[in-house]
């Protein structure tokens, strides 16, 4: 017997709600999912709308929650995960000045972990080709995004150089590598 078309269905994820006091929670602005691993868990970005930044989220199919993901410490407002592999670690970026230039390619880890703030996961700054981690450049010309995860936990993506020409980067075992 010939099967019929495959059945999908359409799961809402919610949204978070902002904490922030004063802020109007009566619009929690729009989500964007980017990535589902085989458990069927989530990564993305949404916008708060309290300071309207989009952040990173992870929703766990396993429990349902949508949380969002830890900040870099003295950056800017923006993040998106935008990929995951079956250990939960995560890859996306994080701005260094509140716009979509100037990010830092970044992952998250240890999910289990949140922090005082109720944001999830250890975030750690992979760093920009020619670059050394945690350094803040003051050209927007550099910035890097981490785009996709394997099981191992190698991450690949696109840098923009100090030279502003666009390079692929594998990050494997602490270190960047140029891809050209």
């Amino acid at each position: 017997a010939a099967s019929g078309p495959p059945r999908y269905e359409v799961v809402d994820l919610g949204s978070l709600a902002p904490t922030v006091i004063g802020c109007d929670t009566t619009y929690l602005g729009p989500s964007v999912a980017n990535a589902i691993n085989a458990d069927g868990d989530v990564v993305g970005q949404y916008q708060y709308h309290c300071d309207n930044s989009s952040r990173a989220f992870f929703y766990s199919s396993e429990d349902g929650s949508f949380s969002r993901l830890a900040r870099l410490s003295g950056f800017g407002f923006d993040s998106s995960a935008v990929d995951l592999n079956k250990d939960h670690a995560l890859v996306g970026w994080h701005t260094t000045d509140g716009s979509f230039g100037g990010a830092r390619a970044v992952v998250w880890r240890d999910l289990g972990t949140a922090d005082e703030f109720g944001q999830l996961g250890t975030i750690t700054d992979i760093g920009l080709l020619g670059i050394p981690p945690g350094w803040s450049p003051t050209s927007n010309a550099t910035s890097a995004r981490a785009l996709d995860i394997n099981p191992r936990g190698d991450v690949v993506g696109r840098s923009i150089t100090v030279d502003e020409t666009v390079h692929g980067f594998l990050h494997r075992d602490g270190v960047m590598t140029d891809l050209g």
